[in-house]
């Protein structure tokens, strides 16, 4: 990850959004894994990524967890293909981790604030 997306050891501070990869475990409570990919709260928004996850994803909530099948994924990849810019970019980033993660889960979870 490079530009807007870090690991969670890179993080400073908690106002990330976690792309953590399968379904959420509500009785691990594994916040921060090793695994996941963070992005600022203020990237997520300035990017516009925020936006094509919030219309792709009716029932996203930015303060709790959403998984993210792999078809919406494909959605939200296409959306930001054609909005160009910072929005692709930023899934571009994301999209080799999501292509992992869907080899072995078929969601991810967007961990809110």
């Amino acid at each position: 990850m490079a530009k807007y997306f870090i690991c969670s050891a890179d993080r400073q501070g908690s106002c990330y959004y976690e792309f953590f990869m399968g379904p959420w475990d509500i009785k691990k409570m594994q916040f921060w894994h090793k695994d996941s990919i963070c992005i600022t709260d203020g990237e997520f928004y300035s990017t516009g990524l925020a936006a094509i996850i919030e219309e792709t994803i009716p029932a996203y909530d930015p303060f709790d967890n959403t998984e993210v099948k792999k078809q919406e994924w494909d959605i939200i990849v296409q959306k930001a293909t054609k909005a160009g810019g910072k929005t692709r970019e930023a899934v571009e980033e994301a999209d080799e981790w999501a292509k992992q993660n869907f080899f072995q889960h078929k969601v991810f979870t967007i961990l809110g604030m």
